[in-house]
């Protein structure tokens, strides 16, 4: 990205974070209203969890096609219709009348969600690549900000005494309309070429080298893919692994595990720096 100027790396960061804002107000706008919706259908807990279980079994299942997807034909062209189909498809669990539907409609946004996943990041990396200094995690602090916001709307319908359909409606179609305009500042990306690698060890090294940084940003949207789904797959797991062995050895205990796995992971972060200049 030598030739993209200072005013196009700025521009393509806001629009970036546009996206990342995009995926935390739908994730906080339906998460603020999961109550609502259990009580309009009549749900028990253990109903709800799966509807909430096919978000994340939908991520899994995207992010098999979502890498592919994103390095093909490059992360800018597919960025802007995930974002678009995310805002939209968060709408219609609002409206399912039925577990059987609510769970439909959950999975297909969780696997249009995987998209908007794997190439907002790509074209993060595209970003930070043109800006020759780290700024992924601006990135990732504005989804969380997206979560608040989307929180904050969730809770004013609700205190309004307005429907989840109405409320996801309301979120969701604006974003979308908005997703149009952030489209023009995305810098343009190149498909990935043609793999000389062999399959197998694209697929077994592909995750260590976008964590290490030793990638070509053409192919980033496969080893996110990757990185992701073993994170969603966590989501799907552990649930059943941590009660399981809160049976066993109590919830002190259970919740302990990740604990551990956590600090084991802070404690090995500095091996997964950088190794190469950003810069091109």
């Amino acid at each position: 990205m030598s030739d993209t100027t200072p005013r196009q790396a700025a521009n393509a960061r806001r629009a970036v974070s546009f996206f990342f804002i995009l995926l935390g107000t739908v994730a906080g706008a339906w998460a603020a209203r999961i109550p609502a919706v259990k009580h309009d259908l009549g749900l028990s807990d253990g109903q709800l969890s799966y509807g909430l279980l096919a978000i994340a079994a939908g991520l899994v299942v995207g992010m098999r096609f979502a890498g592919r997807l994103t390095d093909h034909f490059g992360s800018a062209r597919v960025l802007t219709p995930a974002g678009i189909a995310t805002a939209l498809a968060v709408i219609p669990p609002g409206y399912a009348p039925t577990l059987p539907l609510l769970i439909t409609t959950l999975f297909l946004y969780g696997l249009i969600n995987a998209s908007l996943d794997v190439s907002m990041n790509a074209h993060g990396v595209e970003v930070e690549r043109a800006y020759g200094r780290p700024i992924m995690s601006s990135f990732h602090g504005v989804f969380s900000i997206g979560g608040l916001i989307g929180a904050g709307i969730g809770g004013l319908f609700a205190w309004l005494g307005l429907s989840p359909a109405t409320t996801l409606a309301a979120t969701g179609i604006p974003l979308a309309l908005i997703s149009l305009y952030a489209r023009r500042h995305l810098l343009p990306t190149r498909p990935a070429a043609p793999a000389t690698t062999p399959a197998r060890t694209r697929t077994r090294w592909s995750s260590w080298i976008v964590l290490t940084g030793n990638h070509d940003p053409a192919r980033a949207g496969q080893a996110i893919a990757q990185v992701a789904t073993v994170g969603y797959a966590g989501l799907v797991a552990g649930p059943a692994i941590i009660g399981g062995a809160a049976e066993i050895i109590g919830l002190p205990g259970a919740l302990a595990i990740p604990a551990l796995l956590a600090a084991f992971m802070a404690a090995s972060a500095g091996a997964l720096r950088l190794r190469t200049p950003l810069a091109s």
